[in-house]
């Protein structure tokens, strides 16, 4: 193992993961549900090859470095790198900006939330988003809203309100 430090993360220690630990590994019901917030914004889970496992993708602009930092601490245990921050090509502007970044590696723990949201490679909202989503999940969907997509969060969010509002009503 090696140890990696950066001037913005603290130290930890890079080593490569067993099949095993990438089978058997289990995500806690908090960070399953705070995935289940960031996947309704931009946190991109990926499965780079169609018989591997699912990874997850984070990347914000270095003024949320904070944020994606503790971000990080909540799925180091996922992780083998430090995040890094490359300048990022605005396409709408066309400009360079500074960026933050992480991955996981690929784990089946990660392929229930992949086969949720992007049951067909394109990225959905799942039809039962309102049993999924909890108050913790909730409290990360706020944090993902950008300015492209705020409408359809604000929307999903509603959504999410609504659904509680009729299980109220029920009992």
């Amino acid at each position: 193992m090696k140890d990696i430090n950066t001037s913005n993360t603290s130290t930890i220690k890079i080593r490569r993961f067993t099949k095993q630990e990438r089978l058997e590994s289990k995500l806690s019901v908090e960070l399953k549900n705070i995935l289940i917030g960031l996947a309704l914004g931009d946190l991109n889970i990926e499965k780079p090859s169609r018989t591997g496992h699912a990874r997850l993708r984070f990347a914000q602009g270095l003024v949320h470095e904070e944020y994606l930092l503790h971000l990080f601490e909540k799925v180091r245990p996922y992780c083998r790198a430090v995040p890094y921050f490359p300048k990022t090509l605005h396409n709408v502007t066309g400009k360079f900006y500074p960026s933050i970044r992480f991955n996981t590696c690929t784990f089946a723990c990660f392929d229930e939330l992949y086969d949720l949201f992007y049951p067909e490679g394109k990225k959905i909202l799942p039809l039962n988003i309102g049993e999924l989503l909890t108050p913790v999940g909730l409290a990360y969907c706020p944090s993902e809203l950008g300015p492209t997509g705020a409408v359809n969060q604000m929307l999903k969010i509603l959504h999410f309100i609504s659904s509680l509002s009729l299980i109220d009503r029920a009992t």
